[in-house]
């Protein structure tokens, strides 16, 4: 019984929130968190489980360190990938925009 109730509470208490800057994970009832740029994800590798289910492994690349986090028993884990991608490549678009050019190009 233990092995099968924890896991679903953690999964039930667990929130993920991608934001257009950031992503944000809380555990637990009221619990603590952690909040990383979407700039900063170097990459993301995903293990399928069942029925469209799976674990998303995010590495985040920072100047000083890397961070890994691992988003278990995510639902439908290939399309929350894919918006994850698009986010990332949204908020690199507005923090490092396209070089405009400027005056001659001799």
């Amino acid at each position: 019984l233990p092995g099968t109730v924890r896991p679903l509470w953690r999964w039930v208490v667990r929130r993920t929130v991608v934001t257009d800057r950031r992503i944000l994970q809380r555990a637990g009832v009221g619990g603590s968190g952690a909040a990383m740029p979407l700039v900063s994800i170097a990459d993301v590798q995903r293990r399928r489980r069942g029925s469209g289910a799976g674990d998303l492994h995010i590495l985040f690349q920072e100047p000083a360190r890397q961070v890994h986090w691992r988003l278990r028993d995510v639902p439908e884990a290939a399309r929350f990938e894919e918006a994850l991608a698009h986010l990332t490549r949204q908020a690199r678009t507005r923090t490092w925009p396209a070089p405009v050019p400027t005056g001659d190009l001799r």
